[in-house]
């Protein structure tokens, strides 16, 4: 088959038609019950709505099905076990782009293996991962402060979260505090536009299923529309997704979503649009540039 495309450009929008195979099977999803464990964690944190343990965070940080205990460790409640994710508040946090710290108390005797932190993150596999930290012993609390560079927290973790703090090595770790403080230094919009897609068979003129990925020239991508297909990830449903490093992809940012036949979004930051398929878009000197990918199936 061959692939065309076609783009129309305006001050506000994006008309652009390229032909596409099918992804057919990649898109059957799982149902069922959750098969990770998840436990919803009775502690009330500033500027955190939930609380959970679970197996993993889909951050790029996983931990174990132990079971969560809640120990008391001086005046502190902490929570003691391997892996615990939290939802920050939208009304103090969504959708930024900006270095957040995040400082963990934690009891040294209780925790058995150095712990990391990690968060929904701007630009590339869409997540960050900490260095990790290794348990201080001679004192019954600790403190660290760690940066998160470049934080988003657009509820990609695991259950919508988005951050997660867990132990190295199937360990555990006794976390008695979370405090969480922005840098305030989002950017905010200076323009908008709109990007309409429609993806059909050159053949056949019938709407095609893609994968497609939009990213400014920082490696941020907007947040899918609810014209993109949600897919399953145990019992999250999820637009927006991370593609692994053994699946072929022509930007090194690997975050994409599925459209099927048309799609229609407002971009916040981007006016207007030139190019071909699979090249920057130039918004001039004064704006990021923006790219489409699309993936072909036989390429994989």
């Amino acid at each position: 088959m061959t692939h065309t495309g076609k783009h129309r450009v305006s001050a506000r929008y994006v008309f652009a038609t390229a032909a596409v195979l099918s992804l057919g099977d990649a898109l059957i999803v799982a149902h069922g019950r959750d098969a990770r464990y998840v436990e919803q964690v009775p502690w009330k944190k500033e500027h955190i709505s939930r609380v959970f343990a679970a197996s993993r965070s889909e951050l790029g940080l996983s931990g174990s099905k132990r079971k969560l205990e809640m120990k008391t460790v001086g005046d502190r409640s902490c929570a003691v076990g391997s892996l615990l994710a939290f939802d920050v508040e939208d009304a103090y946090a969504f959708d930024i782009d900006e270095p957040v710290d995040v400082t963990v108390t934690y009891a040294p005797a209780l925790s058995t293996e150095p712990f990391a932190v990690a968060w929904d993150k701007n630009g590339n596999d869409g997540y960050g991962v900490s260095t990790d930290v290794k348990p201080d012993p001679g004192e019954p609390l600790r403190r660290v402060t760690l940066r998160l560079d470049r934080a988003r927290f657009a509820g990609q973790g695991i259950l919508k979260s988005d951050l997660a703090v867990a132990a190295r090595n199937q360990g555990v770790l006794a976390l008695c505090d979370i405090e969480i403080r922005r840098s305030n230094t989002t950017r905010a919009p200076a323009a908008s536009g709109r990007i309409h897609l429609e993806l059909k068979d050159a053949t056949s003129g019938r709407a095609n299923v893609a994968r497609v990925g939009l990213y400014d020239i920082t490696g941020r991508t907007p947040l899918p529309s609810d014209q993109a297909i949600p897919v399953h990830r145990f019992a999250d449903e999820t637009r927006l997704q991370w593609l692994n490093r053994r699946t072929f992809w022509a930007s090194e940012n690997r975050q994409a979503f599925y459209v099927n036949g048309s799609y229609d979004r407002g971009l916040y930051g981007f006016t207007s649009f030139r190019g071909n398929a699979g090249e920057g878009f130039g918004l001039g000197e004064e704006r990021p540039a923006i790219s489409f990918y699309w993936l072909f199936p036989e390429l994989e």
